[in-house]
């Protein structure tokens, strides 16, 4: 083999070596960019048919250089953006206020490493990945705290919910099984329900209505036949006896008439007769028949009055039956309507009765002008009683200050419980100044009530907030005004009374 041939061999095995290993980078690069890729698998196709000649070859690596030099520059942009986003997660992490100080001592370590020059992927992915890894972490510890507060939320809207229920259901009376079960479901209500079982007592309630409705539907409409019954005999007794009294009408007609006759006949006898002996006998015979006459008519007479007097004592006693009935009934309707007016637990007017109530003063005070004050007091930390000492000690707790509210206060104010632990005071004629002052009495003698519960003795307070009506207000405007002065106490560290 002569020397060109050995240099032309030697070239073509370097040539064959150079293009395995473009081969190898190209494989190894895949995916990076679809141009390159493109690009060198062309120069693969080459490789493959046996192709060594260096000058077809450089076109393709000259658009292979250009694509390198295009995608250089794009990812050079890329890392600076990614690089630039890096710093700016950090530093928006660091200045989370509930960021748990370690995790600031390692972000810090980390911006240090993520402001420092970077020169490729392989150095911004680790710390991507740790910032990544921080976020994840404290978004994690987020929604815990968020699921445990939504859980705590849950859990307060659920008493609320079953201490409404409950203040409705004492407001419903009927009597029987409905009214046993009512009372067994409201004792059960005393606990504490999750949300499946308050479902299950509401269900339960709307049953238990139902029934009691459907049970007072037909005790009424057994009154209401009663009463058509009683009426029905009523109609029939008095035309009995108007047909009775029509019937014997032409008797004694007849029987008048027949008198009239006889003292006629008897009149002409007298006139007419010369002898006296024959005279007396005419007289005697028609006296008889007369008398004869008058006691067919007494008889009749007697009669019919015993008939009457008969169907009139039926009709009174029916009429008395009906009227015990009605009785009952006006009377179950009368204590329908208080007890929808009043609180069973605290024995205070309820909310229902206040609006009554406030609507009344409202027209006094529109129409003579008179000072007229709203006040609206709460039970300081009531929820730890309950949750503390149980439903029971709350509900003896909510007795005694409604009984000490109702003493504290003048006969004149109106007292009621509003709902929950919140009670409503209307002071007619009443000044803001005057309702503060019989305010503040009473939540002195609110503080000083010796409680004790589980033999451990602790003081209980109320907090209160009080407005007055002024020109072109509004009972919802006033109401709210006290509403504000109450968490305007609230927030001043409870225990006192505010005016707003």
């Amino acid at each position: 083999m002569s020397s060109k041939e050995l240099v032309a061999s030697s070239n073509n095995g370097e040539i064959k070596t150079l293009l395995d290993f473009i081969n190898r980078l190209g494989n190894a690069s895949r995916g990076i960019s679809r141009e390159i890729d493109h690009k060198l698998s062309k120069i693969k196709s080459l490789t493959d048919s046996g192709m060594h000649n260096i000058d077809e070859y450089k076109p393709l690596f000259n658009g292979v250089t250009s694509a390198l030099t295009r995608e250089h520059s794009r990812l050079e942009k890329e890392l600076a953006h990614s690089h630039l986003l890096a710093s700016q997660a950090s530093h928006s992490l660091l200045e989370y206020d509930q960021l748990a100080r370690a995790d600031k001592d390692q972000l810090r370590e980390l911006m240090q490493r993520v402001d420092a020059p970077l020169y490729s992927y392989s150095e911004l992915l680790p710390i991507m990945v740790e910032v990544i890894q921080l976020y994840r972490d404290e978004l994690t510890l987020s929604f815990s705290k968020e699921s445990h507060t939504s859980q705590i939320c849950s859990v307060t809207k659920l008493n609320a919910l079953q201490a409404e229920l409950s203040n409705l259901l004492a407001t419903v009376d009927f009597q029987g099984h409905a009214s046993n079960a009512l009372t067994a479901l409201r004792q059960r209500m005393m606990g504490q329900l999750d949300a499946e079982q308050l479902m299950g007592c509401c269900v339960e309630s709307l049953q238990l209505i139902i029934r009691g409705i459907n049970e007072e539907r037909q005790s009424a409409q057994q009154f209401l036949l009663s009463l058509s019954d009683a009426l029905d005999s009523v109609g029939k007794a008095l035309t009995r006896t108007i047909e009775s009294h029509e019937e014997h009408a032409g008797e004694r007609c007849e029987l008048t008439n027949k008198l009239r006759q006889q003292v006629t006949t008897l009149s002409a006898a007298v006139q007419q007769s010369t002898d006296l002996q024959a005279l007396k006998q005419q007289v005697h015979q028609h006296i008889v028949g007369i008398s004869e006459t008058l006691a067919s008519k007494l008889e009749i007479e007697a009669n019919e009055h015993q008939r009457l007097r008969s169907q009139l004592l039926s009709m009174q006693s029916r009429l008395e039956d009906v009227e015990s009935e009605a009785q009952m009934y006006k009377r179950k309707l009368s204590e329908q309507k208080f007890k929808s007016l009043q609180d069973s637990l605290t024995r205070l007017p309820n909310r229902a009765a206040f609006e009554e109530r406030l609507q009344l003063e409202y027209q006094r005070w529109q129409s003579y002008a008179a000072p007229l004050s709203i006040a609206i007091a709460d039970i300081d930390t009531f929820k730890v009683i309950n949750d503390t000492y149980g439903h029971i000690a709350g509900d003896k707790t909510l007795q005694v200050i409604a009984n000490m509210l109702k003493k504290s206060l003048r006969e004149t104010d109106f007292v009621c419980r509003y709902g929950g632990e919140e009670f409503v005071i209307i002071f007619p004629q009443t000044t803001t100044e005057v309702a503060l002052e019989l305010l503040e009495k009473a939540r002195q003698r609110v503080k000083s009530i010796p409680f004790k519960f589980k033999n451990k003795s602790i003081s209980i307070t109320i907090s209160a907030g009080v407005s007055s009506f002024a020109a072109n207000d509004s009972p919802t405007r006033v109401f709210e005004r006290a509403d504000r002065a109450l968490y305007q106490a609230k927030d001043s560290g409870r225990d006192r009374v505010c005016q707003y």
